[in-house]
């Protein structure tokens, strides 16, 4: 793989998801993990290495998500953490009987259709600082997607009903719930690992 000076690389599948929304019309991004190592467990390769190196930026959330990643990206200067910044919604972990865990991150934060459309605005800042040519593009996207996404979340907030209950195999789908009308009722293991 050969990265070129202006390319942004991104952690995972679930960033990567959100930054195609922003370069739609113009070159991905590149992506370090695949579908399924959201940063629990997969590894980057030497030619991921080197990418994070030749990359002008690289967006990651950050160790609490991305432990695997910790060791090339929290030295990194054109790493970009965005569990460092305090513009996003944030809850705590909760056990498995839904009660809320203290000092804790829910590192899951890209559920928050807030949370994603502010991620998406970043994006496309840090996009447009990569790549200027394509700004206005990736403003476009950023709005459009922002705008879709509302769309969704009213459609699923229409029928005026109580909170549907949910069980999940680990809890991580609460920044959701408030959105899709969810209430958790359990999860089968802690471990977020898994």
């Amino acid at each position: 793989m050969t990265v070129q000076a202006a390319t942004v690389s991104v952690s995972n599948y679930p960033l990567f998801l959100l930054s195609e929304a922003v370069t739609e019309g113009a070159p991905s991004a590149n992506r370090l993990l695949q579908a399924g190592e959201v940063g629990h467990h997969g590894s980057i390769s030497p030619s991921d290495i080197k990418a994070i190196q030749e990359s002008k930026f690289v967006v990651w959330f950050g160790e609490p998500l991305e432990n695997n990643l910790a060791s090339s990206l929290n030295t990194a200067p054109n790493a970009i953490s965005l569990f460092s910044f305090d513009a996003f919604n944030r809850h705590p972990l909760r056990d498995v009987k839904g009660q809320l865990i203290a000092n804790t991150l829910d590192p899951h934060i890209w559920l928050d259709p807030e949370n994603a459309k502010a991620i998406t605005r970043a994006l496309a800042v840090i996009h447009s600082h990569a790549n200027p040519q394509h700004k206005n593009l990736y403003q476009a996207n950023a709005k459009k997607f922002a705008q879709r996404l509302d769309r969704a979340v009213a459609s699923a907030q229409l029928n005026d009903q109580k909170a549907s209950p949910y069980w999940a195999y680990h809890d991580a789908y609460q920044y959701i719930e408030k959105a899709l009308q969810l209430q958790l009722a359990g999860s089968l293991s802690m471990d977020h690992h898994l």
